[in-house]
């Protein structure tokens, strides 16, 4: 090693402490270079589009929700008839996942995109507002009006 150094000195003219950096340069430039070729390079992240992320938030949004005894007192009644036996399982509709929202009676993937779209510039008050939307007529409100909770 001293050979080197003193190789480098005496032909490239440089001086002790110039020759040791540069040495220690080439040492653990070629160490980092065989440790990445041994070490196989982590996995990238997946990236999940926008829509996707806030439909996964609606969906445990929903589920993650309970109502304490006393908000629910304060909650003004603006909930619909109990659902019928069989059917679908009640729906949020300012929170379900378009998911959950096609779960509703004649409600298909673009009608719940419509829903979700429409939510997001206004909250639903009351279950007449989704009469704004396109593609949802008086009948079939009527359809989904057991299965709709509000707030």
């Amino acid at each position: 090693m001293w050979r080197f150094i003193n190789k480098m000195q005496t032909h490239i003219g440089f001086t002790s402490n110039e020759s040791l950096v540069l040495l220690w340069l080439t040492i653990l430039l070629t160490v980092g270079s065989l440790g990445s070729m041994i070490v196989p390079e982590a996995p990238k992240h997946g990236h999940v589009s926008a829509q996707q992320l806030l439909n996964l938030i609606d969906s445990i949004d929903s589920r993650t929700q309970p109502i304490a005894r006393e908000q629910e007192a304060s909650i003004p009644a603006i909930t619909t008839t109990k659902p019928t036996s069989k059917g679908p399982s009640p729906v949020r509709i300012n929170v379900a996942s378009k998911t959950q929202l096609e779960q509703l009676p004649g409600v298909g993937p673009a009608t719940a995109e419509l829903i979700i779209t429409a939510r997001t510039q206004r909250k639903f008050t009351s279950i007449e507002d989704l009469l704004d939307i396109k593609g949802i007529g008086k009948k079939k409100l009527e359809k989904m009006r057991p299965y709709i909770i509000l707030p």
